[in-house]
């Protein structure tokens, strides 16, 4: 068949929006595969479609190349550097509750976006391990400095401190200058929410993506010799400060790994997610690698509070 003679998605998505709407919230992801494909203002009109509110991308972790409006490349690491799980902008008091991730070249060799139900994640942690997160939560602290990773610049997409100190009052973010081109950010965080459509509660953090274990023995070491504990550019702590004990995250990446699940990308492959539900990452690839990502639909935190770990 040709493209010429391929559905086109847009439509399809008006034509059944009450049916991929309720998959996507309750199955939590919904792979579009066939249509036809589109350029980057096309996607940017699929995702108003999809989301009710697209967002800019802020306050963020990764590097990102913005193609048209609130959309932009996935991150732009080196192929050879696999992403770990996490759920978008977790750390943050409000986050995405849709992501939607456009193929528009698959890589020559692996390179797929694997993903992870998060309610399966929450089941395989052990019930000490959430009880202690639920009561403790999660801190997150971040350095930024123009010799490693993300300018504040980047991160909060401002060029003036007193707009990045009143980003931060505004969303419960500690900060302090280290000096003139160096910014700590620190905030404490839930560790598990509940969901409002499925009721389900769900590990919901960056406290093992941030860790620095999660980047490997060898990187790990060269970042603390380089930085020590205090600069590094991400680490998690309980909320009250103390250190996470290395096999704690260990056994929580393994909750996600056991939850692995993969597909190759075919150019044109439209991935919707819902951000609470399912995390994902990115495997090493080469060749060429094109995926387009959008987010939207504004959540809150406190909006999705758990009083008691009980289902």
């Amino acid at each position: 068949m040709s493209n010429d003679n391929k559905l086109d998605l847009l439509d399809w998505l008006t034509e059944n929006e009450s049916l991929w709407k309720k998959k996507l919230h309750t199955d939590g992801a919904v792979l579009f595969r066939g249509f036809s494909e589109f350029s980057a203002s096309q996607v940017s009109l699929v995702l108003n479609k999809v989301c009710k509110h697209p967002l800019e991308y802020k306050e963020r972790s990764s590097p990102r190349t913005k193609i048209d409006d609130k959309v932009y490349t996935s991150t732009d690491y080196p192929s050879h550097q696999e992403i770990f799980f996490h759920n978008e902008n977790s750390y943050q008091s409000s986050w995405p509750k849709v992501l939607m991730f456009y193929c528009r070249l698959p890589a020559q060799c692996d390179g797929r976006t694997p993903i992870a139900d998060m309610r399966r994640v929450f089941d395989r942690i052990p019930q000490p391990i959430k009880e202690n997160f639920h009561k403790r939560k999660v801190k997150y602290v971040r350095n930024f400095s123009p010799t490693h990773g993300l300018t504040w610049q980047d991160v909060f997409q401002l060029e003036d401190k007193k707009q990045v100190e009143d980003y931060c009052r505004k969303q419960a973010i500690d900060f302090k200058w280290k000096d003139e081109s160096q910014l700590e950010i620190t905030s404490v965080r839930e560790a598990i929410l509940r969901h409002p459509e499925t009721q389900s509660l769900v590990w919901f953090n960056h406290a093992a993506f941030f860790h620095v274990s999660t980047l490997g023995e060898e990187l790990s070491k060269n970042l603390l010799d380089y930085y020590g504990q205090d600069n590094l550019p991400n680490q998690t702590y309980y909320g009250d400060g103390e250190p996470i004990e290395d096999e704690v995250i260990a056994t929580i990446r393994g909750a996600y790994e056991a939850e692995r699940i993969t597909f190759d990308w075919n150019q044109g492959d439209v991935l919707l997610v819902d951000n609470m539900l399912f995390s994902h990452a990115r495997e090493t690839y080469s060749g060429n690698r094109t995926i387009w990502v959008g987010m939207g639909e504004l959540c809150y935190s406190k909006k999705h509070l758990v009083d008691s770990l009980e289902q």
